[in-house]
């Protein structure tokens, strides 16, 4: 019926309630690059680069869809570069180049950290520690 308001099933609302199920337009990204970091896409290889080094994302479901998306910014301080790990389907910065803002997020806009994953259940479990930014350098003074 039209307008009817369809409730969530039981699993979805447990899921919600203890933060784990999207509400409210809240998205899942993946910080790239922070307030002076230089984001650009990509090397001869078609891997991201920040602050002129290459970075090895196993998380990613596709690194290689970035390529034909190129882009190259300096981040505003206060700011985020993110993306996400299905970045052929991702409402990400690059998405939003074209956007106020140059599809960069403001710190401030930040409402939480992710630590576990629920979906797909094949992929469920902790987050751990990342390092693939482990070799990027500082970003150069402004």
């Amino acid at each position: 019926m039209q307008g009817e308001k369809i409730d969530p099933n039981p699993f979805q609302k447990a899921l919600e309630t203890i933060g784990l199920f999207p509400t409210g337009n809240h998205l899942i990204k993946r910080v790239v690059g922070v307030g002076g970091d230089h984001v650009q896409c990509c090397d001869g290889s078609g891997r991201l680069m920040v602050n002129g080094e290459p970075i090895d994302e196993p998380y990613v479901l596709d690194p290689t869809v970035i390529r034909d998306r190129e882009f190259d910014v300096v981040v505003k301080d206060g700011y985020l570069w993110v993306m996400g790990d299905n970045r052929g389907n991702s409402a990400d910065s690059v998405a939003h180049l074209g956007d106020p803002g140059g599809g960069q997020v403001r710190v401030d806009d930040v409402v939480g950290i992710a630590w576990v994953r629920v979906w797909p259940l094949n992929r469920l479990g902790g987050l751990g520690e990342v390092d693939a930014f482990d070799d990027v350098p500082d970003s150069p003074p402004s």
